[in-house]
């Protein structure tokens, strides 16, 4: 159905409810909403096209000219019988609503042209006159109905929807316009045509909101009850139930760890932390001892898996934090598992503790809405972060001690650099075979004064990302610059967790320092080795992507001038 305000026309840019076997609208409040609003406006263009009949218009014998006139006065004015406010109400209205009828004066004359021409055939329809009459309907319907969606759009807040989504937006600009003029009565019709094509509403999908707590909520609830339904009897699937029985635990984990992590509660996420670290040091010890019951191992490994399910429902960038989640779990869990019966109780504590604390992380994973706390601000302030913090982290960086020379192709096997990918006790000793008590001491001292570095590395990275995202989400609400500012704040916390990374490198580096000529623990080198990895990729990438998406930005920036040029 057309309209005469310049929103969309495509179903699909209109209606939420048609998508996901027509269940989508049953997601949001404010979609539900939206769709009725589209309904009463798409109504009134139709009963405007009914009421202007063609035929009954050449059988009452009206000219194209007397027409037109009263065509006019009837998208513009208020009609004889309405009462004061209304009156009121529409002569605000009446500039904006006589100039857009003007502007398509022609083509409602050139379709009334067959009043004057009885040889000319009866059209089937009047679609622009239509359009003109129903304007004024279609301000009328959104002076009543955008109240409506805004309060819908705050429902969606409080059930936990994502904040960076166009409902949220309208509502943020309704209110606005709002304190300008007192009230909805005192919106003109421009105001609420434009607030409402905007809105983009109707555009918004289930993936959309992805990774906040009502798409967690609603998921798990949905995942289990299809679970449930599938293992009944009368599924038609009941001789699977020795594959449907561990998946469905595995959601009913899930479902209770979504509910106590969405809930806004304290002592909920104290029982989802405590669930979580519960599992990993099951799953460890299932892997570390070998009379241990299978009870264990399952259960373990059930809230496993549901911890890598809730940071995947929890965080927009779910695959990368899967496959990274799995990935470490799988590296430490092998390598602890090879080496655990050779290394002595020492060894075994510290695989409990790396596996305790990789499964907690995982399943507490979920997507920042904003930078980190010290880097928010206004673009004054982090700017001066990104100056001061990158010549205090220069300052310090200068007081490292040299270990050893190295070339640039043996950097990765020597210094500070190769003591980090060590990964083995026996590539310890080899490092540092040559080495003797000075050079030691220098990488003990460069080790501490590491701490003091990477309390100063990460800002200057982090408020650059900042700035990014800032200027990204500046560029508009399309799809591809609201993705991409998401990603600048992802990218401005990797830095603050690289340094939590670089303090447990840090510890076991000291430990493997200190124990290099004797009995090490094979999970101290295996720990500094992977943290290694991690922060210098987090690290890296965050510079890089800080750096991209202000290009990014000023791109976008300078095309949008050159067009308004």
């Amino acid at each position: 159905t057309p309209n005469a305000f310049g929103a969309p026309t495509e179903i699909g840019l209109k209606l939420t409810g048609t998508r996901t076997g027509h269940f989508a609208a049953f997601y949001k409040p404010s979609w539900r909403v939206n769709d009725w609003i589209w309904g009463r406006l798409d109504a009134a263009v139709r009963l405007a096209q009914l009421a202007l009949d063609p035929a009954r218009l050449r059988q009452l014998r009206y000219s194209s000219a007397d027409a037109l006139a009263a065509l006019r006065e009837a998208a513009v004015g208020p009609p004889a019988d309405a009462g004061a406010p209304v009156r009121e109400r529409v002569e605000r209205d009446r500039d904006h609503l006589a100039v857009a009828f003007d502007a398509a004066a022609q083509d409602c004359a050139r379709e009334l042209s067959y009043l004057d021409d009885d040889d000319l055939p009866v059209p089937p329809s009047l679609p622009v006159c239509a359009l003109q009459v129903a304007r004024r309907v279609q301000a009328e319907v959104l002076r009543e109905e955008l109240e409506r969606l805004a309060v819908a759009a705050r429902e969606d807040e409080r059930a936990g929807a994502a904040r960076d989504s166009e409902s949220v937006a309208f509502r943020a600009r309704y209110e606005e316009a709002l304190r300008g003029v007192g009230g909805r009565e005192g919106l003109a019709a421009e105001q609420l045509f434009a607030l409402f094509r905007e809105s983009r509403v109707g555009a918004e999908t289930v993936m959309d909101d992805a990774g906040s707590d009502l798409f967690a909520g609603t998921v798990s609830r949905a995942a289990l009850v299809g679970a449930s339904a599938v293992e009944g009897r009368r599924s038609g699937l009941w001789p699977l139930r020795a594959v449907t029985r561990p998946i469905r635990a595995v959601l009913l984990v899930l479902h209770v760890l979504v509910a106590g992590a969405t809930r806004g509660s304290g002592f909920g996420l104290l029982l989802v932390s405590l669930a979580l670290a519960a599992g990993g040091a099951l799953l460890a010890v299932s892997a570390l001892a070998e009379e241990a019951p299978p009870l264990v191992g399952t259960v373990g490994a059930t809230l496993a898996a549901a911890a890598v399910l809730l940071s995947a429902l929890r965080a927009r960038v779910w695959p990368f934090v899967v496959l990274l989640a799995g990935g470490l779990v799988t590296l430490l869990f092998l390598l602890s598992r090879q080496q655990h019966a050779a290394a002595g109780p020492e060894s075994t504590f510290w695989t409990v503790a790396v596996v305790v604390g990789l499964t907690w992380a995982i399943g507490m994973l979920r997507q920042p809405s904003a930078a980190p706390p010290l880097v928010r601000g206004p673009v004054w302030w982090q700017l001066a972060l990104v100056v001061v913090g990158t010549a205090a982290t220069v300052a310090v960086g200068l007081r490292f001690p040299v270990i050893e020379p190295c070339a640039l192709r043996d950097l990765p096997h020597c210094g500070v650099i190769g003591l980090e990918f060590a990964g083995t006790p026996e590539g310890l000793r080899e490092l540092v075979r040559d080495w003797d008590a000075s050079r030691l001491a220098d990488a003990v001292a460069h080790t501490r004064l590491d701490f003091a570095f990477l309390a100063l590395y990460w800002i200057p990275i982090s408020a650059l990302c900042a700035l990014a995202a800032r200027a990204l989400g500046r560029r508009g609400r399309s799809a591809r610059a609201l993705g991409a500012a998401r990603a600048a704040w992802y990218a401005s916390w990797a830095p603050l967790v690289a340094a939590g990374l670089d303090v447990v490198e840090n510890v076991a580096l000291l430990r493997m320092l200190h124990e290099a000529g004797g009995p090490l623990p094979p999970i101290v080198p295996a720990v500094a080795f992977v943290a290694a990895g991690v922060k210098w990729l987090l690290v890296v990438g965050a510079l890089l992507y800080g750096l991209v998406a202000l290009v990014l930005a000023a791109t976008w920036w300078w095309r949008c001038r050159r067009r308004r040029g």
